[in-house]
């Protein structure tokens, strides 16, 4: 298989992380571990996000696309849906270059 969109999550075949994302230097970054549950299409609890990101925030690159801390909040912790969580992260990678515009229509969460 190839995976030719950059920051777009891909399932993980591995059996310790979710998710995987290619950044625009090519580098894998996997993200969410199996063995945890998550907000994101989980258990939609707003008691245990708010732990999970109040445990994280402090040593967290959140602002940051190229790291796992971010994909982890961003998509598995903040919104209900990965539809949503992606549509969300979309924008702010189109607005700060991460990925142009082409991409940003044509990469679409359909989980």
């Amino acid at each position: 298989m190839t995976y030719d969109k950059t920051y777009f999550p891909y399932p993980s075949t591995d059996t310790i992380k979710k998710f995987f994302i290619i950044t625009n230097q090519g580098k894998k970054i996997r993200f969410g571990a199996k063995s945890y549950d998550h907000f994101t299409e989980g258990h939609l609890d707003e008691e245990i996000k708010q732990r999970y990101l109040n445990r994280h925030k402090k040593r967290e690159k959140w602002e940051d696309p190229n790291t796992a801390g971010y994909w982890s909040a961003k998509f598995l912790w903040f919104y209900p849906t990965y539809k949503e969580a992606y549509a969300k992260i979309k924008e702010v990678l189109l607005k700060k270059g991460y990925i142009a515009e082409e991409q940003y229509k044509k990469y679409i969460w359909k989980g």
